[in-house]
């Protein structure tokens, strides 16, 4: 049972499948299915997250625009970084979306409200690169889905209009 509230969705399995995200009503939780335990919880209803592609760890939006990276088992912190608002692709909601490329070596961010997609690099929450989901003929729309392929490199953008957009992530350079 927990105190959060009733289960609204399984979120996803971490990459090694020992991990699961579990959403409820007013937390986020992550559950070793090793010891059918609940291993670490974040109060919120906006708890935006990554697991760490090749570790027991996951990055977690602790505040808008501001993350932190936490061992699973363990929930120690390692790191924590903030974003400046006034940096492109930064919106007060803090973002909608963070996914790990497959290396470990970018994360990519999104908010709910902007066209931007923010490549950073996930130690530092240094900004690496923008991606702007819109074309001279299309209508700037927000980025909602987003998936790297299996070698990192290249990164797909759906967007609320239904667009969809293959970026490379290495040069910024659209497909």
């Amino acid at each position: 049972s927990s105190t959060a509230g009733r289960i609204t969705r399984i979120e996803r399995f971490s990459p090694n499948g020992r991990f699961l995200a579990v959403r409820h009503v007013s937390a986020l939780h992550f559950w070793d299915l090793n010891t059918a335990t609940r291993c670490l919880s974040h109060e919120g209803t906006n708890n935006t997250f990554a697991f760490a592609p090749h570790e027991d760890a996951v990055l977690l939006q602790d505040r808008s625009n501001e993350a932190v990276f936490l061992e699973l088992d363990s929930g120690r912190e390692r790191f924590r970084w903030s974003s400046p608002l006034l940096l492109p692709g930064r919106r007060p909601t803090g973002w909608h979306t963070l996914s790990f490329s497959p290396d470990g070596r970018m994360v990519a961010g999104a908010s709910g409200t902007s066209s931007m997609v923010e490549l950073m690099n996930p130690a530092t929450g240094t900004q690496l690169r923008i991606l702007t989901n819109y074309t001279a003929s299309a209508t700037p729309s927000h980025t909602v889905a987003m998936g790297w392929s299996r070698h990192g490199g290249a990164l797909a953008v759906a967007t609320a209009d239904g667009r969809i957009y293959n970026w490379n992530p290495d040069t910024g350079e659209r497909r």
